[in-house]
């Protein structure tokens, strides 16, 4: 007795369940490279080739369609809040200034005046998530302090955190543009 079985592997499908490991089920970046790599049987291509399709698929500049058969097309539609476990931020006003951290990974996630370091706590879920994180702050009008943007890290904001800052800086007060700025330059 001879049994067949038939499958269908759709290209959005899998794009999304990859993307879902690394935003929602905090997979590290490599483990869903490998996933990745290993699911599409890339043993043809270069290092360097797995990385640059890993990045554009993961981070959402491309995503697989068709059923079967694949293709990389640009992921216009792409929005990192549809795969996060960080919920998209609600208290944006234009040009009032914004509370909270930007991941490396072009995620903002809001907190309350004071809240920072509980938020950072909850981000990093004990992987050294917030390496490379920026804090937001507006300031206390009780207190005098002033609107900043501080990071932990040495280097420049990185493209997805860059991408973020283009897209949102409408919300931020002078003071945090200008101090964001600083540190791309």
């Amino acid at each position: 007795m001879s049994e067949s079985v038939y499958f269908k592997v759709d290209g959005q499908w899998f794009t999304d369940f990859i993307r879902n490991l690394y935003y929602a089920e905090n997979k590290t970046y490599e483990e869903c490279k490998q996933k990745l790599c290993k699911s599409l049987c890339l043993a043809d291509l270069s290092e360097e080739e797995k990385e640059e399709l890993s990045e554009t698929i993961i981070f959402g500049e491309k995503k697989l369609v068709g059923i079967n058969d694949f293709y990389l097309v640009d992921d216009v539609d792409f929005d990192v809040y549809n795969y996060s476990r960080f919920s998209r931020p609600k208290n944006f006003i234009e040009g009032e200034g914004i509370i909270g951290i930007l991941t490396k990974d072009g995620i903002f996630v809001e907190c309350q005046y004071g809240g920072h370091f509980s938020t950072i706590n909850w981000i990093d879920n004990g992987n050294q998530e917030c390496a490379g994180a920026f804090v937001f702050s507006r300031g206390n009008e009780n207190s005098n302090e002033s609107s900043y943007v501080e990071s932990d890290n040495i280097f420049p904001p990185n493209k997805h955190q860059i991408k973020w800052y283009l897209n949102n800086k409408k919300y931020l007060n002078d003071r945090q543009r200008h101090h964001f700025e600083k540190y791309i330059k």
